[in-house]
């Protein structure tokens, strides 16, 4: 008779999902909830020595053993034997493919003829940009600076990486990442907090604000939320607006529309002076 099998204690459990990175083991997966898989089965061995114990996720785990092209123990054990070092919170953000790319921004949807459209670009550490390759893959590249200028997190090509996690928290399922400011002062002057507050009253109530949020709603849609900033003027997205802030202005600039099917197509150069931004600034 089979023995019942042994629980992992959460200590246990711990140390084998640490190994991982805190992600499924595979490296070509960014799920980050997962499993423990014995590579060698408790049904043959009735063993949970951590060596032939790995984390992957419900998916991984059911490709392991269903899988039409199958995963090897020689697989897995190259990678349990990956060296993860301490390095930033990371996902990949999957978009379906789909000739009708968007981001929705607020209550605006932003499209382009071209193969890349720089929605604005406050500083080289401070940025929203979307491309499209293929003519139907979109792929967005974000940077996200403090105020101090340092970048604090980036989107390339739909990788996410947050390269400073003391300022920030990090929440994600596939499809979806939020990231929270810890504290508005690191990433807003006070006195465009005030400005958005006036316009919408429940922004940032609770002393932290969305910094970045990307949810794929649809093959090729995107909706972006965050908060974009330097001394001198700032762009954030929340779920009513588009608004873009500078001091010579007594309240945001902001675009509000119908939602998806109200859509801002860029067709050519587009200029920072359209949204009220520094004069020299040039978008594309």
């Amino acid at each position: 008779m089979a023995k019942k099998r042994k629980k992992l204690k959460p200590a246990e459990k711990r140390v084998i999902v640490e190994e991982a990175g805190n992600k499924c083991a595979n490296p070509g997966c960014s799920n980050w909830r997962v499993h423990i898989h014995h590579i060698k089965h408790w049904a043959v061995y009735e063993s949970n020595d951590p060596s032939i114990l790995i984390a992957v996720c419900p998916s991984c785990h059911d490709a392991i053993h269903h899988g039409q092209l199958k995963i090897t123990d020689e697989t897995l054990y190259a990678w349990k034997g990956i060296e993860r070092p301490s390095r930033p919170e990371t996902t990949h953000i999957f978009v379906e493919a789909s000739e009708d790319i968007k981001l929705l921004t607020g209550t605006i949807a932003l499209s382009t003829s071209n193969e890349r459209a720089t929605v604005f670009k406050l500083s080289e550490n401070c940025e929203l940009s979307f491309r499209i390759l293929d003519n139907d893959i979109n792929l967005l590249n974000i940077s996200i600076s403090s105020l101090d200028g340092n970048i604090v997190l980036s989107v390339i090509d739909n990788y996410v990486k947050v390269r400073d996690s003391r300022l920030v928290t990090f929440e994600q399922v596939p499809g979806h990442v939020s990231i929270k400011a810890r504290s508005v002062t690191h990433f807003l002057p006070e006195r465009f907090l005030k400005m958005m507050q006036q316009e919408q009253p429940s922004y940032a109530k609770d002393g932290s604000i969305i910094l970045l949020d990307l949810e794929v709603l649809k093959p090729g849609l995107v909706r972006v939320k965050g908060c974009w900033a330097d001394e001198d003027v700032a762009a954030i997205i929340t779920n009513e607006s588009l608004s873009f802030l500078h001091d010579g202005l007594k309240k945001p600039l902001s675009l509000i529309g119908h939602g998806e099917k109200s859509v801002l197509r860029f067709t050519g150069s587009v200029t920072g002076e359209m949204f009220g931004l520094k004069p020299n600034e040039s978008n594309k």
